[in-house]
């Protein structure tokens, strides 16, 4: 497991170098890395399980990863919400959608739903909800989310979201 703990670090990374360089960089000129980035990322974002494994990119960052079978279809949907992303932030995709303010970008009852979702159903309300921050998020933080996401997850999703923090245990 200690080999998976810095899964989010890698992935980061290779949104970085692979599909960050999508946006315009200012100057009009589209470069080459542009282009790639664009194609890689609409063959995410159109893709579904499994042919977002079919990618060179995304067989390289997969074996990187080191993931059992078990963990692709999780996978397959981190790599076409990461063709949704067009910004990391280092806020997670959590608070961008609750946080203290009282104008959430996502209503209570959307993101119970989101919470309680199967793994397809919960695909479409993230990328939705991608939609609703444009396309922010912390990318190495919804990496672990996506490939791990179990009860813990889900909690520290649901205080993200209040904008509250996890109590200490208390010591008897």
């Amino acid at each position: 497991m200690s080999a998976k703990r810095d899964i989010g670090v890698q992935v980061l990374a290779w949104w970085r170098a692979n599909l960050s360089a999508r946006t315009s960089s200012g100057d009009g000129l589209v470069r080459m890395d542009q282009t790639a980035a664009r194609g890689l990322s609409a063959r995410l974002r159109r893709g579904c399980f499994p042919d977002v494994l079919f990618e060179p990119a995304t067989q390289q960052l997969r074996c990187q990863l080191n993931l059992n079978e078990h963990e692709l279809k999780r996978f397959s949907h981190l790599l076409i919400l990461l063709g949704e992303i067009r910004e990391h932030d280092p806020r997670p995709l959590a608070s961008l959608l609750g946080g203290a303010s009282g104008e959430r970008l996502l209503s209570h009852m959307r993101f119970k739903q989101l919470m309680s979702a199967d793994d397809d159903k919960r695909l479409d309300l993230l990328r939705r909800a991608l939609g609703l921050t444009g396309g922010r998020c912390n990318v190495a933080r919804l990496a672990w989310d996506m490939i791990l996401w179990n009860d813990q997850v889900r909690t520290r999703w649901c205080l993200d979201y209040f904008d509250s923090e996890m109590p200490e245990e208390k010591e008897d």
